[in-house]
């Protein structure tokens, strides 16, 4: 008995979606019958009308009867009783009903020819009606008197965001939530804010979408594997070039490291084959330099030197550097300051040597 239960639970939704299809699909016929059909096919049918008020919702037997509800649903009941799902189950079709407040109406005019696809020409034409989108909005429209050579239509809608929370509320009970009307159109047989359910789609056409599906997916594999191969190939070897220009570039680098230090061996070989090149250079410095001037950098460059130090008179220093005849110039290289410390003056002299006095 428990596994036939969970047989008939697993086919419940199926069982839903039929039903759901078999009403859309006999209220669209209910509104290409005249009235009086109508009347007398649904003569046979008792329908139930679940009016949304506010936060909880009313199960009514006549619309006309506000003030005699069959029961109130409170939005935390769950899950529904048995007996009050047996209750709703029992009404066909189950109309959902919300206040007309919540329904705004615009009328709008049209060619006749539009007729053809109204669905189309509505969504098209709602955004410059209305301040809604068509996904903002659930909308339906009804006839009104017009000219032979124009479409004269009444559109109502009700924003999304004021019922879906009430129509998923309804679902999640399992009730079948295909007709949402305004309260003062309850009694429009086929009249419905929402969109028809999706249609399912029939096996046969399921299985030749697989098989196209598969036969595409094979011959896109036939296609993409050689290339793909071909691919894989291609970076292979761009690795392995990519190494090889690797070593390469390393090899070179070594190679310009090697010439450089090479250059550098010559230039030291060079510079210790001229022993005493500098030295009657250091020794008129240190005879035209004053005691009272200290150096803290000396820089030997190779056409001059240039010094930077302390002194009483920076001035007088030139004077006296100027003297010596190692040297063909002799300029401040820096503007002259004052340590605040000891007072003295900092420096930094450029000399030029003479190259009639320089060996």
């Amino acid at each position: 008995m428990t596994a036939l239960k969970r047989h008939l639970h697993h086919w419940h939704p199926y069982r839903q979606r039929l039903l759901r299809g078999w009403r859309w699909w006999q209220q669209q016929l209910l509104l290409l019958c005249p009235a009086w059909l109508c009347q007398r096919l649904i003569s046979g049918q008792q329908p139930g009308y679940l009016l949304i008020n506010g936060q909880h919702y009313e199960l009514l037997s006549d619309p006309d009867a506000l003030e005699q509800p069959i029961t109130v649903i409170e939005p935390d009941t769950a899950p529904l009783p048995q007996a009050l799902r047996q209750q709703l189950e029992r009404f066909d079709p189950l109309v959902i009903l919300i206040p007309d407040t919540l329904v705004l109406r615009a009328p709008v005019q049209l060619p006749a020819t539009a007729a053809q696809h109204i669905d189309r020409v509505i969504a098209h034409q709602l955004p410059q009606l209305t301040p809604f989108a068509p996904d903002q909005v659930y909308v339906s429209h009804q006839p009104l008197p017009c000219e032979p050579d124009t479409l004269r239509l009444e559109l109502q809608l009700v924003p999304k965001a004021l019922v879906d929370t009430q129509l998923a509320q309804l679902r999640h009970w399992g009730l079948n939530c295909d007709t949402l009307r305004p309260l003062s159109m309850a009694h429009c047989p086929g009249y419905t804010l929402l969109p028809p359910p999706p249609v399912s789609r029939r096996p046969l056409r399921q299985l030749n979408r697989l098989l196209l599906a598969g036969n595409l997916a094979l011959l896109i594999t036939l296609i993409a594997l050689p290339l793909w191969q071909k691919q894989q190939q291609i970076s292979a070897l761009e690795t392995e070039r990519n190494r090889l220009r690797a070593n390469a570039e390393a090899v070179l680098q070594t190679r310009q490291q090697l010439d450089q230090l090479t250059q550098v061996q010559q230039q030291l070989q060079q510079k210790r084959d001229q022993p005493g090149r500098h030295l009657p250079a250091l020794a008129s410095l240190s005879t035209q330099l004053p005691d009272s001037a200290w150096l803290n950098q000396l820089e030997w460059q190779k056409n001059g030197i240039t010094l930077q130090g302390e002194a009483d008179n920076a001035s007088a220093l030139i004077s006296q550097l100027d003297k010596a005849t190692t040297f063909s110039r002799v300029e401040f290289g820096t503007p002259v300051t004052r340590n605040p410390n000891n007072g003295k003056e900092r420096f930094s002299i450029n000399l030029q040597f003479n190259r009639e006095a320089t060996p």
